[in-house]
């Protein structure tokens, strides 16, 4: 089992507000995704996350989440276990986010 690297939702916001350069992978299924997401976020549910590996440059930073966090730490697992070095978990996924009060969007 590979370790899984965290980020929480302060220092994501922080990284988006100094224009940091990462991919934010939600893995959550579309139908949740269209209920709102975090601004920027490229939808790439769960269950065909490895077939899109193959689109990924795994030299880029990856910033994964879903809704808890559970399902991204499994995600972000895979993909350090695939050479994805750069890949991180949201902790507590999109609720801890819209807990601090972070904007919400609809899917872009």
């Amino acid at each position: 089992m590979y370790s899984t690297q965290e980020i929480d939702a302060e220092q994501l916001k922080s990284m988006q507000e100094e224009g940091k350069c990462f991919r934010l992978l939600d893995v959550r299924s579309i139908a949740e995704i269209q209920r709102g997401c975090i601004q920027g976020c490229e939808p790439v549910p769960l269950n065909i996350l490895q077939a899109k590996l193959a689109e990924l440059d795994n030299n880029e930073t990856y910033i994964l989440y879903c809704h808890s966090g559970a399902r991204s730490a499994q995600a972000t697992s895979f993909m350090v276990s695939q050479g994805y070095q750069e890949a991180y978990n949201l902790r507590g996924g999109i609720l801890a986010w819209a807990q601090l009060g972070f904007d919400i969007a609809a899917l872009s």
